[in-house]
């Protein structure tokens, strides 16, 4: 570290003696520290460290905290639709770049981006594609909408406090280093890991699994079945829309909108209402984007078997059958009707860097 601050002032080892009094240096050092760390770990996370990419998935608040000061190829928003539907190390791979980073929120509703989008000018500014992952449900009047709303522009506003305050950007740029550690013996087995369990979930039976969707009482389940007997959409939306993208054609971002897939188990038991709300709001979004990928483009992660075991426990490995998958002390947190696991997450990212290539094609 400390060769890369010397190297940016291309300081050479004679010069350093002449200054090497103890008090003085310690001045000089606290300061080059001071001035230039914040970009340093920047350039560490995004341009030489793939635990970062890794550390993004499953996580709503590190690649926020490590956004300011960054130019982006692709900067990444949205609920949790989105941070369990990437596989953000092997997009990074599959499009060549370390420019990507995201900002996406669990909970997260469609006032929330409008904020996102109107508040971070800057970031928004350094990213040259923003890729907004859509569900139906941010559109809609939640139970705690106001409190997540709240929630939500305070880790927007701490986004600008860390651009303006350098030791903020250090203390949140040093907590995510030692998150990358955290994660270091997992990247190891990245690939070992997801050979295995891709082998594994692509042996179960898709009607099997189907069948077990539909029997299962746990707290997804209960809570999606109370959520879509009360979801209406926001009256306040055709509003909000036209909003949003008056400031995004003005501005002229170049937005990419991608309808994150939800398990078909779900995605069947919308009623005919909320369908057709969703998709005039659709409709009316794609008039401010360069692009919009439906959610028919991911077929092959659109499979009630990529919601099984979002976080991979290992002890699935013991269980050789959908029977065996319906005990108690797994079924609790092993069904997820709106968040993919990671075999389903490296579909759909195969298929949307498939995409995203095209749409560069075609916008140079």
């Amino acid at each position: 570290m400390i060769k890369e601050i010397l190297s940016r002032f291309k300081i050479k080892k004679k010069e350093l003696l002449i200054i090497s009094s103890p008090a003085l240096l310690l001045c000089v050092f606290t300061t080059l520290i001071y001035l230039y760390m914040p970009q340093i770990i920047t350039d560490y996370n995004l341009t030489k460290n793939d635990y970062y990419f890794y550390s993004l998935r499953e996580n709503s608040t590190i690649g926020c905290s490590t956004l300011s000061g960054n130019k982006l190829d692709y900067l990444v928003v949205g609920d949790s639709h989105s941070y369990t539907a990437y596989d953000f190390l092997k997009l990074s791979r599959l499009l060549d770049t370390k420019k990507i980073g995201t900002c996406t929120l669990g909970g997260y509703y469609f006032e929330t981006m409008i904020h996102f989008i109107k508040s971070t000018h800057k970031i928004i500014s350094n990213s040259k594609y923003i890729l907004y992952g859509l569900s139906y449900r941010q559109f809609t009047n939640g139970k705690n909408k106001a409190s997540q709303i709240d929630e939500h522009m305070k880790m927007i506003s701490d986004i600008d406090s860390i651009e303006t305050s350098r030791t903020n950007h250090i203390n949140n740029l040093m907590r995510q280093i030692i998150e990358n550690d955290r994660h270091k013996n997992i990247l190891k087995e990245y690939g070992k890991t997801t050979d295995k369990w891709t082998s594994f979930i692509n042996s179960l039976k898709t009607s099997a699994v189907s069948k077990i969707f539909k029997s299962i009482q746990n707290v997804s389940s209960s809570s999606w079945k109370t959520y879509l007997a009360m979801a209406q959409t926001s009256p306040k939306i055709n509003n909000l829309v036209r909003e949003f993208c008056d400031h995004i054609n003005a501005n002229k971002i170049k937005l990419i909108l991608i309808d994150i897939p939800e398990s078909p188990f779900l995605s069947e038991r919308y009623s005919p209402r909320q369908r057709q709300d969703y998709e005039v709001i659709k409709k009316n979004l794609k008039k401010c984007a360069i692009a919009f990928l439906d959610k028919n483009i991911f077929k092959k992660s659109n499979d009630n078997r990529y919601f099984l075991n979002r976080s991979l426990k290992e002890e699935w490995l013991t269980a050789h059958g959908a029977k065996q998958l319906n005990t108690p002390d797994i079924i609790n947190d092993a069904y997820d009707y709106d968040h993919m696991n990671l075999i389903g997450a490296q579909y759909f990212t195969q298929s949307l860097a498939e995409q995203l290539k095209l749409i560069a094609e075609k916008q140079n």
